[in-house]
């Protein structure tokens, strides 16, 4: 993803790692990754619906957050 590239992301994509992003924006996809995601596992890949999210919020777009969150309950 370019947005990814901007902030500095040096790894491939699909399955981003969040070891390969500008330390400032590894804490964003952290944070995202403990409270909108339910995987309990795998701490530093991203998943693409996390990518996409922190993609919509660096870029001001559009992105429903709680569908995510409540796809993730609706699954547990």
């Amino acid at each position: 993803m370019f947005v990814l590239r901007r902030c500095g992301y040096q790894g491939k994509y699909p399955h981003a790692h969040k070891k390969f992003l500008h330390p400032y924006w590894r804490l964003l996809a952290h944070v995202f990754h403990m409270c909108i995601d339910g995987n309990k596992g795998s701490k530093d890949t991203l998943q693409k619906k996390l990518a996409l999210g922190m993609v919509a919020l660096i870029m001001n777009w559009n992105y429903i957050y709680s569908k995510c969150v409540f796809e993730e309950m609706e699954g547990n």
